[in-house]
C-alpha cells in the first residue's frame, strides 16, 4: 500500500513538474493563428510537451482535413449547380413555346373573326339565295303563263289561217258565179240587141219594145261591168288572203320554232330553279356549319388564351428559376471564397480542384449573361493570369512542375479557354447569339483539355 502511495506521488509529481515546463507563449501564439485562419504546428521542442504538441497538430490536422472536406463539397455542389446548363434550353424553349402560342392566339382570334364575318356573309348569301330563289319561282311562273299565251294565240292564229284558206275558197265559188252571170249578161245583151232589131222592123209598133229592149241591154251591160268589178275584188280579195296566208304560215313556223326554244329556255330556267334551290339548301347548310365552326372557333380562341396565359406564367416562373439559381451559386460561389481566403487549411489537391471549379463558373457566368442574368467585361475575362489558376501558375509555388509535360501543354488551352469565353461575350453583345453558342462550345472543348492536364498533375502531388 506504502508502495502504491509512492507510486502515485511520483506520477503527479511528474505531470506537475512537465505542466510546469509547457511554454504557454507558444500555445497562445498557436491558438491566435488558428482564430486567425491560419494552421501552425507546434512541436514537442518548442511547446516542451510531446502529448500537447502531438493533440495540437492532430486537431489541426483534423480541421484542415474538415475544411478541405467541407470546401471540397461546396466546390461539387458549385460544379453541379454550373451543369445545369438545361435551364437555358427550357427557358428559351418555353420562350419559343410562349411566342408561339402568342402567334396562335393571335391566328385564332383572326380566325375567328374571320369565321364570324363567314358566318355573316354566309347569313347574307343564304338570305341572297332564298330571294333568288322566289324570283326564280315568280319567273318562272311568268314565262310559263306566257308560254301558255302564246300557245293559245298560235292555236287562234292556226284557226285565222284554216278560216282564210276557207274563204279562199268560196271566192273560188263566187268567180265560177260571176261567170256563169257574166253569160248571163251576155246573153241578156245579145237578146236585147234582137228585141231592138226586131223593134225597128216592126216600125211605130215596135217602139216600146225597142224602149224595153234597150233599157235590158243597158242593164245587162252594166250588170257585165259589176260583174267584173265584183272579180277583181274578188282577185285582190284572194292575193290579199294569200298574203295574209303567207304572213300567218310564216308567223306559224315562227311561232313554232319559237315555241320549241321557249320550250327548251323552261326547261333550263326550270333546271336552274332546282339548281339554285339546292344552292339554297347547301348554302343554308353551309352556313349552319359555319356558324358551328364559329362557335369551336371562338371556344378554341378561349383555350389558346388561356393556354397562352399558362405559358406567360411558365415562362416567367422559368425566368425566375434561372435568376434563382444564378443567384444561388453567387451566393454558394462567396460561400467558398470565405474558405479560399486562406489556403493554411486547404490540401493542394483540392486547390486543383477549385481552379477546375473556377473555370466552370466562369463559363456558367458567361452562360447566365445569354440570359441576362449577368453584365460581364470582355477585356477581364480574356485575363488568362488575373485568374486563380493564372496566379498559380505564374506563381512561385508551382515550380516543381516545370518539367512536367502537361503542365506545360496546359497553357495553351487556358489561354484559349479565355480568349474564347472573350469572344463569346463579344457575340453576345453584337447580339450574334449563334457564334456565342459557337464560342460556348469551343470553351467547353478547351475545358476539357485543361482539366485533363490538372487531374494528371493532381497525381503529382
Amino acid at each position: 500500500m506504502i508502495k502504491f502511495r509512492r507510486k502515485v506521488k511520483a506520477q503527479v509529481q511528474s505531470q506537475h513538474e512537465e505542466s510546469s515546463s509547457i511554454d504557454k507563449s507558444i500555445l497562445i501564439n498557436a491558438i491566435d493563428n488558428l482564430l486567425n485562419d491560419k494552421a501552425t504546428y507546434i512541436n514537442e521542442k518548442e511547446v516542451g510537451s510531446k502529448e500537447v504538441s502531438d493533440k495540437w497538430n492532430k486537431l489541426v490536422d483534423k480541421l484542415k482535413t474538415e475544411r478541405t472536406n467541407n470546401l471540397l463539397n461546396i466546390n461539387s455542389i458549385l460544379t453541379e449547380m454550373t451543369k445545369m446548363t438545361s435551364l437555358r434550353d427550357t427557358i428559351k424553349s418555353t420562350k419559343v413555346q410562349t411566342e408561339h402560342l402568342h402567334n396562335l392566339l393571335n391566328n385564332s382570334k383572326e380566325l375567328s373573326a374571320s369565321s364570324e364575318n363567314m358566318a355573316n356573309i354566309s347569313q347574307n348569301v343564304a338570305a341572297n339565295a332564298r330571294d333568288i330563289s322566289l324570283s326564280t319561282e315568280a319567273g318562272v311562273e311568268k314565262i310559263e303563263k306566257s308560254m301558255e299565251f302564246m300557245i293559245n294565240y298560235f292555236e287562234e292564229t292556226k284557226k285565222i289561217n284554216n278560216e282564210m284558206n276557207e274563204v279562199k275558197k268560196k271566192t273560188e265559188s263566187i268567180n265560177q258565179v260571176i261567170e256563169i252571170l257574166k253569160g248571163i249578161a251576155n246573153q241578156t245583151n245579145l237578146l236585147a240587141l234582137n228585141a231592138a232589131i226586131e223593134a225597128a222592123r216592126a216600125g211605130e209598133e215596135g217602139k216600146g219594145f225597142a224602149i224595153v229592149a234597150d233599157e235590158v241591154r243597158k242593164l245587162a251591160e252594166n250588170t257585165k261591168i259589176s260583174l267584173e268589178q265584183v272579180k277583181d275584188d274578188v282577185i285582190h280579195l284572194n292575193k290579199a288572203i294569200d298574203n295574209s296566208s303567207n304572213q300567218i304560215k310564216s308567223s306559224i313556223n315562227q311561232l313554232d320554232t319559237g315555241k320549241n326554244i321557249i320550250n327548251e329556255a323552261l326547261n333550263e330556267i326550270h333546271e336552274i330553279s332546282d339548281s339554285i334551290h339546292k344552292i339554297d339548301e347547301t348554302i343554308s347548310q353551309v352556313t349552319a356549319n359555319v356558324e358551328e365552326q364559329t362557335a369551336v372557333t371562338e371556344n378554341l380562341t378561349d383555350g389558346v388564351e388561356q393556354i397562352s396565359k399558362e405559358a406567360d406564367f411558365i415562362e416567367s416562373k422559368s425566368k425566375s428559376l434561372g435568376e434563382y439559381v444564378n443567384d444561388t451559386s453567387k451566393h454558394v460561389h462567396d460561400f467558398r471564397g470565405n474558405y479560399l481566403n486562406n489556403r493554411d487549411f486547404v490540401d493542394e489537391r483540392a486547390i486543383i480542384e477549385v481552379f477546375k471549379t473556377d473555370h466552370l463558373v466562369w463559363k456558367w457566368r458567361i452562360y447566365n449573361m445569354f440570359l441576362g442574368y449577368e453584365e460581364l467585361d470582355a477585356k477581364r475575362l480574356a485575363d488568362y493570369k488575373d485568374c486563380r489558376l493564372g496566379k498559380w501558375y505564374y506563381g512561385i509555388g508551382c515550380e516543381k512542375f516545370k518539367d512536367v509535360k502537361e503542365f506545360k501543354d496546359m497553357e495553351e488551352c487556358h489561354i484559349k479557354l479565355h480568349e474564347t469565353g472573350r469572344d463569346a461575350v463579344n457575340a453576345s453583345n453584337e447580339g450574334d447569339m449563334e457564334k456565342a453558342d459557337m464560342y460556348l462550345e469551343k470553351m467547353d472543348i478547351y475545358s476539357e483539355q485543361l482539366f485533363k492536364s490538372l487531374d494528371i498533375l493532381k497525381t503529382f502531388m
